[in-house]
């Protein structure tokens, strides 16, 4: 089908029938146009843009006339969303993907995607200097995860240094695994790699460049491993 056939050209020609024909007008037709787009030139991310908003509202006309679960329907929205907020950022339009972020509901979400939603939406504050916005987000969530403690540690750190406040900090996340750390800084010594947790390096993947963009952070957080 359209998102697993191996052959790009069978891809984007399914994508380019289905979006072509008022019956067949599928979500999914838009998305796989905007993942296969050109997206180094100006015009190039202006077509991708406009793809994933289309398959943003196709979607959401799909799962109301389908009557899925309206909270089905934002995780899919919400998923795409994100990936539209990507492409703006790679752009340089920066404030565009944090307010695009910002917006959206949370409330009905999955736990999986509220979470994706806030760490992107965090890795972006941290890296446009917005620490108190940052903090504010991250302090909104109410329930500390693992996830949550790893990046608490990293703000604490950017505010204070190695201090009291940012080793503390820093021992409640790696006291409450190491996984992460060791995802983060890439020293997989440690690690189990039959049996590791899929969200732990996924969770590395998104924030790395969060803890990459401030200084000396990556190297705190190995030397206290």
């Amino acid at each position: 089908d359209m998102l697993t056939s191996e052959s790009l050209k069978e891809r984007l020609e399914m994508a380019k029938a289905f979006t072509n024909d008022p019956a067949k007008n599928y979500g999914v037709a838009y998305l796989v146009l905007a993942r296969e787009s050109e997206s180094e030139s100006a015009s190039g991310q202006k077509e991708q843009e406009k793809n994933y908003r289309a398959a943003i509202d196709a979607f959401t006309k799909e799962l109301e006339k389908k009557n899925f679960p309206y909270r089905v329907s934002e995780n899919l929205t919400t998923a795409v969303t994100i990936e539209l907020a990507n492409t703006l950022w790679n752009s340089g339009r920066t404030d565009e993907a944090i307010a695009m972020l910002k917006d959206i509901n949370t409330e009905l979400l999955s736990d999986v995607m509220q979470d994706k939603r806030l760490f992107t939406y965090l890795v972006y504050l941290v890296c446009t200097g917005a620490d108190e916005e940052a903090h504010a987000a991250l302090n909104a969530d109410q329930l500390p995860t693992e996830e949550w403690l790893y990046f608490n540690a990293l703000l604490k750190y950017k505010a204070f240094g190695d201090g009291a406040l940012s080793r503390s900090a820093l021992t409640a996340a790696l006291t409450e695994t190491e996984s992460i750390a060791s995802w983060l800084t890439r020293k997989l010594e440690n690690i189990d790699t039959e049996s590791y947790l899929f969200s732990d390096m996924t969770y590395a993947d998104l924030t790395r460049v969060a803890w990459e963009a401030t200084d000396g952070a990556m190297e705190w957080l190995a030397a206290h491993m």
